[in-house]
C-alpha cells in the first residue's frame, strides 16, 4: 500500500515538471516572436520587404511599351546646329571705313562673328551693325579672329601692317586684303607676316553700290599666296 502511494506521488511530480518545462518553452517562443517583430518594425527596409512579400506579386509584363509618336526627336536639329556652329568664323576687319563696313554687314548677315579695328571712332556704327569694335589693335588681336581682312587704303596699308601686332594672333590665321592692286599687298604680306600664317589676296570686282543686295554671281578675283595646313572651316560670304 505504501509502495503504491510512493509511485503515484512520483508520477504526479514528473507530470508537474513536464508541464512546467512546456510552459517555459511557450514563454520563450512568445518572447522571441515579440523581439523579432519589434526589430522588423524598427528597420524600414526589412519592414517594407516583409510587407511586400506578404502581398501577391504582380506579373512582369514582357510586352514593349509603345513610344508616343508625338515625342520630339531633335537629333537632326542638334546635329544641324552643331554643323552651323562649326562653320561660324570670327572675322576681323582692319580699317572700318565704307568698304570695311560693307564687308561687315555681309559677314554678320551670314552668321559670322565680326570684330573690327580702325584709327577712327567707329563704336556707334559698329554697334548698329552688330560688330565688336576695338580701338586698340592689341585688344583686337587678343580676340583671336580666324580671319583678318585688311580693308585699308593703298597708301596706309604698309604703315598699318608694320605697326600691327601680328604676334598676338593665333598660328594659322588666315590673312586677306581687298586692295584693288595685288602684287603690292602680296609682297608686303610675304615680307612682314609670320610664315605660319595663311595668305589670300582678294579683289572683289564689286563695291557697296553694286553689291548692296546679293553677292551671287558677282566676280571676285583671288590669289592663294600661302597655306600652311588644311582648313576645314569654309569661308562663306
Amino acid at each position: 500500500m505504501r509502495a503504491s502511494a510512493t509511485t503515484a506521488a512520483a508520477r504526479h511530480h514528473r507530470r508537474h515538471q513536464q508541464h512546467h518545462r512546456q510552459h517555459r518553452r511557450r514563454e520563450r517562443v512568445r518572447a522571441h516572436a515579440s523581439s523579432s517583430s519589434a526589430f522588423v518594425a524598427a528597420t524600414p527596409s526589412l519592414a517594407s520587404s516583409s510587407s511586400s512579400s506578404s502581398r501577391r506579386r504582380e506579373p512582369i509584363s514582357t510586352t514593349p511599351r509603345a513610344i508616343d509618336a508625338a515625342q520630339p526627336f531633335d537629333f537632326e536639329s542638334k546635329a544641324r546646329k552643331k554643323i552651323e556652329k562649326s562653320r561660324t568664323l570670327t572675322i576681323g576687319i582692319v580699317g572700318f571705313g565704307n568698304f570695311g563696313q560693307f564687308l561687315a554687314k555681309r559677314f554678320v548677315k551670314c552668321g559670322h562673328d565680326v570684330i573690327a579695328t580702325s584709327r577712327g571712332d567707329y563704336y556707334a556704327t559698329a554697334s548698329e551693325l552688330g560688330v565688336a569694335y576695338y580701338r586698340d589693335p592689341d585688344d583686337f588681336c587678343e580676340a583671336h579672329p580666324d580671319v583678318v581682312i585688311f580693308a585699308t587704303s593703298i597708301l596706309s596699308t604698309e604703315t598699318t601692317i608694320n605697326a600691327f601686332p601680328t604676334q598676338r594672333l593665333r598660328r594659322n590665321t588666315l590673312v586677306c586684303d581687298v586692295l584693288s592692286v595685288k602684287q603690292f599687298p602680296k609682297q608686303l604680306f610675304l615680307t612682314k607676316l609670320p610664315e605660319n600664317f595663311d595668305i589670300v589676296c582678294l579683289h572683289p570686282m564689286f563695291g557697296p553700290d553694286s553689291g548692296k543686295g546679293s553677292w551671287k554671281d558677282l566676280p571676285l578675283v583671288y590669289d592663294k599666296v600661302s597655306e600652311t595646313g588644311p582648313r576645314t572651316t569654309p569661308f562663306a560670304m
